[in-house]
């Protein structure tokens, strides 16, 4: 390849945009140029790193059975309708009528494009295994895209779905996987590790993630420098600790309900210091919508309470899998808060409240 005979042009000075080092490189170098938000044009020597990761994830994929399709990325609403994702998905999923006001969707994935794929020519448990992937266009409507490819809208990923006669098999075809991806991370000599994650809106008992280590990203782990031991913030147990200077909580006497001032104590921070009182023996109240998904048709506000201790922070993945909830919970607005409580959010606590704690 000749220089001049290329469409290959750098950069002195990053996009006012671009936070991360790699967002930054990958522009000045000529490798990616933004269309639109979260929308970006690969140039040729982007096109051709992509192509030899894909090389590489299709040699460790078929040496193990599986088999490549290709699905559209334009998909019909029926199929997101018989699995209620239609509207469970929420806004993310990008839909739009065409000129015989048909309703479709943009792929964000391919569960529901796979199954249709499949059963109808599945006649017999004899027919199983069947393990088939895909290296397709995808696209989210990311209310925020940011960090350049790494939260974009329009993406490319390798997807693979497995079908199986019971749990043994597809217990099987999962540590199958799980070696290939240990096998196409290595062959990249990439630093990163195996966590335990949260299922998402699709489910399953188990889940892994193949993490890089990095300062920058959307996801924060927790893991060991002594031991393999790695998890998502998202799943990972949380210790009880109580500092020992406070004592044992359950050795405090249980004292009579009282009212008391607080004027300007807007955070837990401000009335720890007002009261003197440490923050882990405070609580905090924190008001979420419980609707589920983003259903238009389910537009009346269903507000639920949280409490916590003052030190702690809530983690929308746990609560959405404690209340057994689709997607995480909102936040209700401060206006929200005010027309549910008659008070204002920092001044709300669980006496009195009418909605589930």
């Amino acid at each position: 390849m000749k220089w001049t005979q290329t469409h290959i042009y750098t950069a002195k000075e990053a996009p006012s945009d671009a936070e991360i080092a790699s967002h930054k490189l990958l522009v000045r170098g000529g490798f990616i140029k933004k269309l639109a938000p979260g929308l970006y044009t690969y140039g040729s020597l982007a096109l051709r790193a992509i192509r030899k990761f894909e090389n590489i994830i299709r040699t460790e994929l078929d040496g193990r059975g599986c088999t490549e399709v290709l699905m559209p990325v334009v998909q019909p609403r029926e199929l997101w309708e018989e699995t209620n994702r239609w509207s469970e998905m929420g806004a993310g999923l990008l839909k739009f009528q065409n000129r015989n006001e048909h309703w479709f969707c943009l792929g964000a994935t391919h569960e529901e494009a796979v199954v249709d794929y499949v059963r109808n020519d599945v006649k017999s448990y004899r027919d199983l295994p069947k393990n088939i992937y895909q290296i397709q266009t995808k696209y989210r409507d990311e209310i925020r895209p940011r960090f350049g490819l790494m939260r974009g809208r329009e993406f490319t990923m390798k997807d693979a779905y497995s079908f199986d006669a019971n749990q043994e098999s597809a217990l099987k075809t999962y540590q199958s996987m799980y070696e290939a991806y240990q096998a196409i991370f290595d062959r990249l000599g990439l630093q990163y590790r195996i966590v335990k994650a949260d299922a998402g809106n699709i489910g399953g008992s188990q889940t892994h993630e193949f993490q890089l280590l990095a300062e920058a990203g959307e996801d924060a782990l927790l893991v060991s420098d002594t031991t393999q031991f790695a998890a998502n913030v998202e799943v990972c147990p949380a210790i009880d600790f109580v500092p020992a200077s406070t004592g044992p909580l359950d050795s405090s006497p249980i004292l009579p309900m009282e009212k008391f001032a607080t004027p300007g104590q807007k955070t837990i921070s401000d009335l720890s210091a007002f009261t003197g009182v440490p923050s882990n023996l405070l609580v905090k109240t924190l008001f979420f919508s419980g609707n589920d998904g983003c259903n238009p048709k389910d537009k009346a506000l269903k507000p639920l309470a949280v409490l916590l201790r003052g030190s702690d922070e809530v983690n929308p993945i746990k609560l959405k899998n404690l209340l057994g909830l689709t997607n995480a919970p909102a936040m209700l607005t401060d206006q929200e808060v005010q027309d549910v409580t008659g008070a204002s959010p920092g001044s709300c606590g669980p006496v009195g409240l009418k909605i589930p704690i």
